[in-house]
């Protein structure tokens, strides 16, 4: 799925509700790990609306259930992302690519408010904390080490 302006996230909105934009996409694993996009249950949005937030969960195909919108307070240090090059499936496959490790654990998709960051970014976390960071519209990759909690 393409992020634009004209398909976000309208279908489990309010007919003719426009949001201003996404600040979070996470993805929600059917199991411990995942190494594609079958491997997903669906998807956990937060956007931004008319100065609030909502948050609603959506189910990728074949389903097609999502949950209501519900109001929650909006975070500090994120920008609105309008729209990016790099989808979900296409991002899987760049973290894939990058060799570092053949499954992750986590996944999301956000812009945080930092001078450095000028795009937003897919973030994949791996079973040993490693976290891989792709860029939505560069695809430039890195990786950043983290603490093993596994002996």
């Amino acid at each position: 799925m393409k992020l634009t302006n004209q398909n976000l996230f309208t279908s489990p909105l309010l007919p003719g509700v426009r949001p201003d934009g996404l600040l979070r996409m996470k993805a929600a694993l059917k199991g411990n790990f995942a190494s594609s996009l079958s491997d997903l249950l669906g998807i956990e949005y937060l956007v931004h609306w008319e100065k609030s937030c909502l948050s609603y969960f959506s189910t990728l195909p074949p389903e097609s259930a999502s949950t209501s919108p519900r109001a929650v307070h909006c975070p500090l240090g994120l920008r609105i992302i309008h729209n990016c090059k790099l989808d979900l499936s296409a991002a899987i496959e760049s973290f894939l690519n990058a060799s570092i490790a053949p499954n992750f654990v986590e996944a999301e998709l956000f812009w945080p408010l930092m001078p450095a960051c000028t795009e937003p970014v897919w973030v994949f976390r791996t079973r040993d904390f490693q976290h891989v960071i792709v860029g939505a519209n560069s695809k430039q990759i890195s990786a950043v080490s983290g603490l093993s909690v596994d002996p």
